[in-house]
């Protein structure tokens, strides 16, 4: 059986975890998504959870396609682990 695998080794906070990442669009046109996804970010501080929350500059779709290729495919890459021989 094929299955998809944490590695441990690129977690934040611990071995069985996934890490905690949010991105956000400072010129959302959503107005609430800004607000919440901030609010949201506040949270695991306050836990003393450790995680990485950042703000760029673009809207809700604009820079989709860059950041998909330079933020969201590199972090599966070091996040994910294919295990082919899983049982």
């Amino acid at each position: 059986m094929h299955r998809w695998s944490i590695s441990g080794s690129t977690c934040l906070t611990c071995e069985n975890c996934w890490p905690l990442v949010w991105t956000l669009a400072g010129r959302d046109q959503h107005p609430f998504i800004p607000v919440t996804t901030r609010a949201l970010s506040r949270a695991p501080t306050g836990l003393q959870i450790e995680h990485k929350f950042e703000e760029y500059e673009g809207d809700h779709a604009n820079r989709r396609g860059e950041r998909t290729v330079t933020h969201l495919l590199p972090f599966f890459t070091a996040v994910l682990r294919y295990d082919v021989e899983a049982s």
